[in-house]
């Protein structure tokens, strides 16, 4: 009876659990990628929800109902939600492409468009611009640090203007009194 029972127990480790699954649709990256499939296809689907689980097709990243009501996460996908990832983007696109399929849209040929089979990141324009590509990030982030270089001097240069005037002052009254 002990051999069968921790026979059972390892079984049940080794097997694929379909029916555990988490619900990510609260998770506020999770909210703006729908808010951006829902402006996308110009349709919302209430209620709807995303979750991380095993999926059904092998080697897929994400399923969904077409049509329906939810979608389904591979974990792989799901770590791309993960906060300071750079696949914030990839992640938003699979979103609204599952979302397509949930409001009836099936596959195209159209490799630039957000319903072909493997999307590219950059085939809905509302994820390009939540979500900037690291390039895109790296040049924001030296314009920024040059506006900030720029400022500092800025200061720097108004507070020896306003120390040579205090100066000139200082000089010019210390003269005036001899």
């Amino acid at each position: 009876m002990r051999f069968l029972i921790i026979l059972l127990t390892l079984c049940s480790l080794t097997l694929p659990t379909i029916a555990s699954a988490t619900d990510v649709t609260d998770i506020p990256v999770v909210q703006q990628d729908l808010a951006i499939a829902t402006q996308y296809w110009g349709v919302t689907i209430s209620p709807y929800a995303v979750e991380v689980r095993p999926l059904v097709l092998t080697g897929a990243v994400a399923e969904s109902e077409q049509p329906g009501h939810s979608q389904r996460l591979s974990a792989e996908t799901a770590r791309a939600l993960l906060p300071k990832t750079s696949e914030y983007r990839w992640a938003c696109v699979i979103i609204v492409h599952e979302y397509g399929h949930s409001t009836g849209h099936g596959h195209v040929t159209d490799p630039n468009n957000v319903m072909y089979p493997a999307p590219s990141a950059d085939s809905v324009p509302g994820c390009n611009a939540a979500f900037p590509s690291l390039e895109e990030e790296a040049h924001a982030e030296v314009r920024i640090e040059q506006a900030e270089i720029k400022n500092e001097n800025r200061a720097a240069a108004k507070r020896h203007r306003s120390a040579a005037q205090k100066h000139h002052r200082h000089h010019h009254h210390a003269k005036r009194k001899r």
